[in-house]
């Protein structure tokens, strides 16, 4: 497993985490949670579009 933290700029500025840190945000979350904070505006924003839509995700 790759243990880093990206924080922005190129990937080369990144850091290593060492072994007694908590795992990165990139391991720490799922998919559906980093598309809620990024693209949907929050949980909140996110639940409102499942119920417009009528669609449920897993």
């Amino acid at each position: 497993m790759y243990r880093f933290e990206y924080i922005s700029g190129a990937l080369e500025n990144s850091f290593r985490l060492s072994k007694e840190e908590e795992p990165a945000i990139l391991y720490r979350q799922g998919i559906k949670q980093h598309v809620c904070e990024i693209l949907e505006g929050g949980e909140e924003a996110f639940e409102k579009r499942e119920k417009k839509y009528g669609f449920r995700t897993t």
